[in-house]
């Protein structure tokens, strides 16, 4: 994971802009790209980023750097990629939507399945 422009290890990003964030219970997930892990701490509508594994993710997601290329590129998308097999999540499938949500991929939330 590269390092943010300042030099911090740390990323923080701000995601009120996704409607029904404020619903969301606070979670903790893991991020693997190429073998590296990260941690993603979603608090408060702000989604945290930190290099290192998560000490306990509700769901890891691992993948590849060639894959997110093609994801920020609009070639695929998160749900394509795990019916490739390029993405795939160590928890609950159950997760999935939170994490989702978590990392600011979703435009608005279902206050009815925020806190599953």
């Amino acid at each position: 994971v590269d390092p943010a422009a300042d030099g911090s290890a740390e990323q923080h990003y701000d995601l009120t802009y996704v409607a029904g964030i404020d619903t969301l219970a606070d979670g903790e997930f893991g991020l693997v790209v190429d073998g590296e892990p990260t941690t993603l701490r979603f608090t408060g509508g702000r989604l945290h980023q930190q290099p290192g594994a998560a000490p306990h993710p509700e769901l890891t997601v691992t993948t590849t750097a060639a894959f997110l290329d093609r994801w920020a590129a609009g070639d695929t998308d998160w749900d394509g990629g795990r019916h490739s097999g390029e993405v795939s999540l160590d928890g609950p499938h159950s997760a999935w939507p939170r994490w989702l949500a978590a990392t600011g991929y979703l435009l608005s939330i279902d206050p009815e399945s925020a806190d599953v």
